[in-house]
């Protein structure tokens, strides 16, 4: 069985379908994916320490058992979801930055309500760095929006 390619039908068939005819994107873009991603990874094992782990081997908290579980879980949504977006942002995928606000947005709020659960009030410190690093992601976010919409242009 033979498949036939229509180079002219190629492209146009690609914009039809929503697929990215390429993947090449900006630097700056590209920064803020492996941003988003190791967002991903560090949620993703931490929520993986955290379930394995009993109050007492944490030693910092007075959190219950149960609340332990529930903030591993929200970890691992905010994992999931800032994997969605980083993939989806390295695909050029439509709807990609507003995803990557909202994993972000759940970054910065998760922290500050992991940061109640466990330490009975959030660490100043660690707010403050979550916050830069989502204001870091989001401005080489759009610097490579602004760069490929240029790139485009021309």
């Amino acid at each position: 069985m033979s498949v036939r390619y229509a180079a002219a039908d190629g492209p146009a068939r690609d914009r039809r379908l929503g697929v990215a005819m390429s993947i090449k994107r900006s630097t700056p873009t590209m920064l803020a994916v492996a941003l988003v991603l190791v967002l991903a990874l560090a949620r993703g094992s931490g929520a993986i320490a955290l379930l394995g782990r009993s109050q007492a081997a944490l030693g910092v908290t007075t959190a219950p058992a149960y609340a332990l579980t529930w903030v591993a879980v929200g970890l691992l949504a905010v994992a999931i979801v800032a994997l969605a977006a980083g993939i989806w942002l390295w695909l050029g995928r439509p709807g990609a930055r507003a995803l990557v606000v909202l994993a972000l947005a759940l970054f910065v709020v998760g922290g500050v309500a992991n940061g109640l659960v466990l330490f009975g009030a959030p660490r100043p410190q660690g707010v403050v760095l979550n916050v830069a690093y989502a204001a870091l992601t989001v401005g080489f976010m759009m610097w490579g929006s602004r760069t490929e919409r240029i790139a485009s242009a021309a």
